[in-house]
C-alpha cells in the first residue's frame, strides 16, 4: 500500500469507528434516559417531556450518577445488579472513548503514517495530555461489543421495573 492509499485507508477506518462509537454512546444515553424515566413513571411509556426537562441538559457522566442514585433509592435490587455488573465503570470507559473520538482528529503526520500501522489508528488533540491516543482496533471492537451488552442489560432493568410495577398493580 503506497502512502496515499494508507492515509485513505486510515481515514475510512477512522470514519467507520467514529460513527460506531457515537451511535453506541447515543444508544446508551437513550437507555439511561429511559431507565431513569421508568423509575419514576413505571406504568407508562417513556415521558419525553421528563427526559427533555430533567435530563436534557445533563452530561453523560452526570446521567450515570443520577441513574445510580435513582436506582439505589427506588429499586435497590436493580441497583445491586448494576453494581455487580460494573455498569458505571464499563459505561465510563465507553464515554471516555466517545469523547476521544468527538474531540480529536486523525493523526496523519508523516511520522505516524510512515509506520503503516494496520491494527491501530492514532488520534490527536491539543486539550488532552498526552495529546495522542492510540486506538487499537481489537480493543475498540471490545468496547463496541460491551456497549451493546450494556444496552441490553439496561433494557432488561427497564423490563424488571415495569414488571414489578405491573405485579404490584395487579395485586392491589
Amino acid at each position: 500500500m503506497n502512502p496515499n492509499e494508507h492515509i485513505t485507508w486510515m481515514h475510512e477506518k477512522y470514519k467507520e469507528m467514529f460513527v460506531q462509537i457515537l451511535n453506541e454512546a447515543a444508544l446508551l444515553e437513550d437507555k439511561i434516559d429511559e431507565l431513569i424515566t421508568v423509575c419514576f413513571f413505571e406504568h407508562t411509556a417513556i415521558k419525553w417531556d421528563f427526559v427533555d426537562i430533567i435530563l436534557g441538559d445533563m452530561l453523560l457522566s452526570q446521567k450515570i450518577l443520577k441513574l445510580q442514585r435513582t436506582l439505589k433509592t427506588l429499586h435497590l435490587e436493580v441497583f445491586q445488579e448494576f453494581q455487580q455488573q460494573n455498569i458505571a465503570k464499563r459505561f465510563n470507559k465507553i464515554r471516555k472513548l466517545r469523547n476521544i473520538f468527538a474531540h480529536s482528529v486523525l493523526d496523519t503526520s508523516p511520522e505516524y503514517t510512515a509506520k503503516k500501522h494496520l491494527h491501530e489508528i492514532a488520534l490527536f488533540n491539543f486539550r488532552y495530555n498526552p495529546p495522542h491516543a492510540q486506538i487499537i482496533f481489537e480493543e475498540f471492537d471490545k468496547q463496541i461489543t460491551d456497549a451493546k451488552e450494556i444496552c441490553k442489560i439496561l433494557e432488561n432493568y427497564c423490563l424488571q421495573i415495569r414488571n414489578k410495577a405491573h405485579t404490584r398493580t395487579n395485586s392491589v
